[in-house]
């Protein structure tokens, strides 16, 4: 069965912040960097919601920098049921299923670990 990673991006005394906030708060540096691009490296099946699917499509197709390039490689699974097919972001794929019975069954099927990804 396939290992599931959730990552969430918190500050030391537990701030988090939600929609319109900058990428990592705004305080990319070197060591995050490297941890993010370390972790784009390995094989892995990208699953989220539509709010980041869209936010992230929009920013990879738009880019030509190497993280870009590998968020448009990976594959994707996206969980919506208001978006509708054909997605714009390639190797991506729909479903409007139920989000648990999902996850279980693609933990299931793939040899490759899932990652959620997104923010609150």
């Amino acid at each position: 069965m396939s290992e599931l990673t959730v990552d969430l991006f918190t500050t030391l005394d537990g701030f988090a912040s939600g929609e319109g906030a900058a990428a990592y708060f705004g305080f990319l540096g070197p060591d995050l960097e490297r941890w993010v691009h370390d972790e784009l490296k390995k094989p892995q099946l990208l699953l989220m919601g539509r709010v980041t699917y869209t936010t992230l499509s929009t920013i990879s197709q738009s880019r030509a920098d190497e993280v870009s390039a590998r968020m448009n490689e990976l594959p994707k699974v996206v969980f919506s049921r208001t978006l509708q097919e054909p997605l714009a972001w390639n190797n991506t794929r729909l479903v409007k299923s139920d989000l648990a019975e999902e996850i279980r069954s693609i933990k299931e099927q793939t040899g490759d670990p899932l990652r959620s990804i997104g923010s609150l």
